[in-house]
């Protein structure tokens, strides 16, 4: 069983690994959370998909708060994915 995730251990590439599982999956607001992880802002005027209470919490989310976002999610899954 591998170690779950944190905010201390988790790398960019786990990060955009999520965001390209979200972004097939249609999960707009997962795939954007990824990107404020990464990058630390969002512009969210270019994710027009995303409904308005999705963007005012992307609006309302730290960095620090995505990362922690990322964590849960990729934890979740893999939570999921055991037997």
């Amino acid at each position: 069983m591998s170690a779950a995730v944190t905010a201390r251990s988790i790398t960019h590439e786990q990060i955009r690994s999520l965001r390209n599982a979200a972004s097939s999956a249609g999960d707009s607001l997962q795939a954007a959370i990824c990107d404020l992880a990464i990058d630390g802002t969002i512009d969210t005027d270019d994710w027009t998909v995303l409904e308005a209470s999705e963007v005012r919490r992307l609006r309302n989310m730290s960095q620090d708060d995505a990362v922690a976002a990322c964590v849960e999610a990729i934890n979740d899954a893999s939570a999921q994915e055991r037997p």
